[in-house]
């Protein structure tokens, strides 16, 4: 372990992380309107935030089911269970 290291952004809720590999991490979290951002680490640094769109209204979780494939899940404004579209 080493000291804190900020990634940068102004997330409006906790991270969910899942990794589809041993040099891939992805990371997403809610900004503050509720969308959906994302970056990745791949090996040798770290992507930017990106948005990824969505309106959430809880705290999302992420899935890695196969080397290409993050899914996304959240608790959406009508307060069911979705999915991110790609």
């Amino acid at each position: 372990w080493s000291d804190w290291t900020s990634l940068k952004g102004v997330l409006a809720s906790g991270a969910a992380v899942a990794s589809t590999g041993s040099d891939r991490i992805d990371v997403a979290a809610l900004d503050d309107p509720g969308g959906v951002i994302h970056r990745k680490w791949d090996g040798t640094g770290w992507s930017d935030w990106r948005p990824l769109g969505g309106a959430v209204a809880g705290d999302i979780a992420l899935v890695a089911g196969t080397p290409d494939r993050i899914d996304i899940f959240a608790r959406g404004p009508d307060r069911a269970l979705g999915t991110i579209p790609r």
